[in-house]
This record gives C-alpha cells, sequence and structure tokens, in this order.
C-alpha cells in the first residue's frame, strides 16, 4: 500500500483492515473464529461518568473520598479497609443520565497443547487453552475494533498466521510450492476434485501458535508477574519450534482513537 493510499483511507477502512489483522493472528484460534472466538464484545449505554445504568459504585480505600463514605458506614457490620458499595447517586451526587455508550472486547489469546505433527488435532476444541490477555474500551465499534488490533499488534506482536513463523526451509518450500494442493482434477467417480501436492512441507496450525508462544514467552509484558511470568516456558522447549525470528508485518491502522486499554 502505497503512503497515499494509506493517507486517504476513512476510519471504516482503517476497521476493516483491523478486523482482518485480529482475524489472522496466530494468537487466536482459528478454531474459535479468530478474533469473534476469542473476544467478548459488548455495548453498554453509559453516563458521562462512564457507569452503566445497573452497575454499583465500588470504592476501595485507595479512592480519595474513601474515608468520607466509610463514615457512613460506621454503625453497620463494617471494618475499615473493607470496600464500599454505593448506588450511583450516592457517590455522584445526581441520577445515572444517559450519555453515551461503551464499545468493550475482553481479548483472551489462545494455546495450542495438543499434539504439534498432527494436522487434524488442531481442530478439537480440548487442544486449546484460553488465557486471559487484555480488555479495550472505545465509544464506537471501529474505533473498538481500530483499538483492539493496535494493543494486539503492541502487546502479542504485529504477525499473521501463514508467513510469520516459517522456517528458512518451509518459507523457501512454499515459495516453490505455491500451494498445498494442485489444481483441480476430474475423479473417476465423476466430480471435481483437489489433489495434495506431495512436494509441499505442510505446517499444522498448531504448530504457527506454539512458534508464536515461544516468541510471546520472552516479552517483557508477558515474563511480567502480573501477567504471566515463566508460565509458558514448559510448552515453547519442543525443538519442532524452533523458527527464524519473525519480521513484523508494518500494520498501520491510522490515527490514534479516543479509547483505553486495560493489561
Amino acid at each position: 500500500m502505497t503512503e497515499e493510499n494509506k493517507t486517504s483511507l476513512t476510519k471504516a477502512e482503517y476497521a476493516c483492515q483491523a478486523l482482518e489483522f485480529l482475524n489472522e493472528h496466530p494468537c487466536f484460534s482459528r478454531l474459535m473464529m479468530g478474533f469473534w472466538g476469542n473476544a467478548g464484545v459488548w455495548m453498554s449505554p453509559e453516563c458521562k461518568h462512564g457507569r452503566d445504568r445497573l452497575g454499583p459504585v465500588y470504592v476501595e480505600p485507595d479512592d480519595p473520598r474513601y474515608k468520607e463514605f466509610a463514615a457512613k458506614f460506621a454503625d453497620k457490620d463494617f471494618k475499615d479497609g473493607d470496600s464500599l458499595l454505593l448506588k450511583h447517586e450516592e457517590f455522584f451526587g445526581e441520577p445515572w443520565v444517559f450519555d453515551h455508550v461503551d464499545y468493550g472486547c475482553e481479548l483472551d489469546f489462545s494455546v495450542y497443547v495438543g499434539p504439534l505433527m498432527d494436522e487434524m488435532a488442531p481442530n478439537a476444541y480440548t487442544n486449546w487453552n484460553l488465557y486471559h490477555g487484555i480488555m479495550v474500551h472505545a465509544r464506537s465499534m471501529e474505533d473498538m475494533l481500530i483499538q483492539a488490533a493496535t494493543s494486539v499488534r503492541d502487546i502479542f506482536g504485529d504477525f499473521d498466521s501463514y508467513d510469520s513463523f516459517l522456517s528458512i526451509a518451509e518459507r523457501e518450500n512454499h515459495e516453490k510450492c505455491g500451494s498445498k494442493y494442485l489444481l483441480p482434477f476430474d475423479g473417476d467417480e465423476g466430480g471435481r476434485h483437489l489433489e495434495r501436492n506431495s512436494d509441499y512441507i505442510s505446517v499444522p496450525y498448531g504448530i504457527y501458535n506454539r512458534r508464536w508462544l515461544k516468541w510471546f514467552s520472552k516479552t517483557a509484558w508477558c515474563r511480567d508477574e502480573q501477567h504471566w511470568g515463566a508460565e509458558f516456558d514448559t510448552l515453547c522447549g519442543d525443538d519442532i519450534l524452533a523458527y527464524v525470528e519473525p519480521v513484523p508485518l508494518g500494520s498501520d491502522f491510522g490515527p490514534p482513537v479516543e479509547g483505553t486499554v486495560v493489561r
């Protein structure tokens, strides 16, 4: 894509690119429909304070107004340091009034734990584990998709599930062979069939995912004890997971959008 074409894209077009990137990222299982299968997506009406209509307000001890509200619980079964549960009007001094819709998604990532060389094994749900990732909030669906893709790129890597984690031999083979299948041919019993290309080195999708995990497990974000630390070290020890250090795609999702990310 040329620089001229990049600058002429609308936000909707950037959102389309963001969704394609999310669906093709190796941290999301294709078995679970990529991004949509790994993300809990919601729309919530909120007031100007960012609170939904039914949600209570939790006041924690580090809140500047904690002592003010704690005094009101002094004659009840309350211990200093307990979280306080207040109604919206009690905390904000005004009734809840609609202001905007919050578009949010919780992005969990997938890790393949089944047999590495079995091409059919990644099709079983039992061979995948799901891990908590990040949460994204925005004021529109387009902004949410763009913010989600930007965050996934920055935390889980700027990669896809096709070329980013191929070995040199696999990459050269795919460039030479072109496709896993040869042209359709007429079968003996009629109809058109695809013939498997015996020269093509097939890489099961589970290996793509685990090679990505090997890269991800070494990142500062993953190694942080508040996230995953050494959780994945055992899964990343197989020799078959060796790969050339991946080259980022150079993904561009346009100008920054209004949104928040909970890591």
